[in-house]
């Protein structure tokens, strides 16, 4: 059975601001999608603790939706422009499914697999759906859906954890900042530097990179065109966190060489420009903000000739360098990318990109070393899985690396027209051998490709593609 719950606000704070950076980078995205815009929901569950009720969980919602303004938001366009509208009062719906203690999971996934089916229209919807299984004796799980045009993933942590503590009985912290104090931020003069100097890095390092990786004729798709598949590998963690102490640098730096070490391999390009996402929360004012904030960042590193500890190293440097630049004012860098293509005489193509989801603070382990065979062992329990297929992507192939448990996630969503399914899995496998072989025993850089089993998809009579592959500049 389900039952409905209104759970209203009144007497918030209100306000009206042009949109954020973030704002404005996820925006783009979701008018790509048009009508696919559940693409851009995010599903998280929360677990109610014993003895909480259903008004306890009705009162902890109504907490976080007075004291976060981004869940009381609205996206208005008028004259062209689109504009953050926060409320001060409403509500969203709590609907409730009651169910029997053995169905309680096999609900919550079900619920979590529909996610993208919730339709929140940006104009006039909050951004957030709840959805309470209870099962005899009191709540079991709270499913919140959360549209990425407000809230970023790390935001959306962000948020469990404080529903958490409220559900547990603990305090929430001083009022938080607001994206309309973003908003207001970001036309400060510092910000207006960085967001120049953003666009100068920009134009530099784009001034002779690659128009494009995707440099030949394309395959028949796969239906849907564009699929996922993903990694579950232990191996993967131990590997990646053995080479990054060994070279004392982030695991982060290690798992995004490998991934364009191989990416290298398939296209047959080892000098890349790619985009990572850049969470943008360095400053204190930023890294508890419910809001979204995540850009694109600009990786513009040759691997030409280098040994793979020597791509996990320059690769440390280089995320560095996107990290700093990036954050600016996305309209603004549209323009530069569009003032290159008519320099240069060709869009150029930036569909590649890295995404380390896993949580922050993540630190190489201090566990004793593995070796090899130990690491061979555990990859007989590596699996691969599809991840889903979608019609319609602004990305050619996209890796994000996450955690399940003691092991990483390596997720490669990509165009099957320049990555086939077979090469696609061949991709993953191809990242666990090079990090589990980096772990214990130097990779030069004639090596990487017998050690990853990847070679160069493009066919014999390849030929390039006029003008490259054109993409949406930003994703955020």
């Amino acid at each position: 059975m389900t039952d409905l719950r209104q759970i209203s606000v009144s007497e918030a704070a209100t306000g009206s601001a042009p949109l954020t950076w973030g704002q404005r980078a996820i925006l783009r995205s979701v008018e790509w999608v048009r009508e696919d815009i559940g693409y851009f929901n995010m599903g998280y569950p929360v677990a109610i603790p014993a003895g909480v009720g259903v008004d306890g969980v009705v009162a902890a919602l109504r907490t976080v939706l007075a004291r976060h303004a981004a869940l009381r938001t609205r996206f208005s366009r008028a004259d062209g422009e689109v504009r953050q509208v926060v409320d001060g009062a409403g509500g969203i719906r709590l609907d409730v499914h009651e169910v029997s203690a053995d169905a309680v999971d096999a609900t919550v996934q079900g619920l979590y697999d529909q996610r993208r089916s919730v339709k929140l229209r940006p104009e006039c919807d909050w951004p957030l759906r709840a959805q309470l299984v209870t099962a005899p004796g009191g709540p079991a799980t709270l499913l919140l859906v959360l549209s990425h045009l407000a809230v970023d993933g790390t935001a959306a942590l962000l948020l469990v954890a404080e529903l958490e503590r409220l559900l547990g009985g603990g305090e929430v912290a001083e009022q938080p900042v607001s994206p309309l104090d973003i908003a207001a931020d970001e036309a400060t003069e510092p910000l207006v530097q960085r967001h120049a100097r953003a666009l100068e890095h920009w134009r530099l390092a784009l001034a002779d990179a690659p128009t494009t990786l995707f440099d030949y004729v394309p395959f028949p798709a796969a239906q849907p065109r564009f699929r996922a598949l993903t990694m579950t590998s232990t191996a993967v963690t131990l590997a990646a966190d053995q080479v990054a102490a060994r070279r004392r640098v982030t695991s982060s730096a290690v798992l995004c060489a490998a991934a364009a070490c191989v990416l290298g391999q398939v296209t047959g390009h080892p000098d890349l420009a790619m985009q990572i996402i850049v969470h943008n929360r360095s400053d204190a004012k930023r890294r508890g903000v419910i809001g979204t904030f995540a850009q694109n960042g600009l990786l513009r590193l040759d691997l030409t000739g280098r040994s793979f500890d020597e791509a996990a190293s320059a690769m440390l440097g280089a995320m560095l360098t996107a990290y700093q630049t990036g954050y600016y004012e996305p309209d603004e860098m549209r323009r530069l990318h569009a003032d290159l293509a008519r320099e240069r005489g060709a869009t150029i193509d930036l569909s590649a990109y890295f995404n380390d989801v896993r949580p922050a603070g993540h630190r190489p382990s201090a566990a004793t070393t593995v070796t090899e065979e130990q690491l061979t062992g555990l990859c007989r329990e590596t699996t691969v899985v599809e991840a889903g297929g979608w019609p319609r992507v602004d990305a050619t192939y996209f890796v994000t690396t996450g955690v399940a448990g003691s092991a990483t996630t390596v997720q490669l969503l990509a165009d099957t027209t320049f990555v086939p399914l077979p090469e696609m899995s061949r991709a993953l496998s191809g990242m666990e051998r090079l990090l589990v072989r980096a772990a214990t025993a130097p990779v030069s850089a004639d090596d990487i490709g017998p050690v990853t089993g990847v070679r160069p998809v493009r066919a014999d009579a390849a030929h390039p593609l006029p003008g490259g592959h054109p993409v949406a500049a930003d994703r955020g």
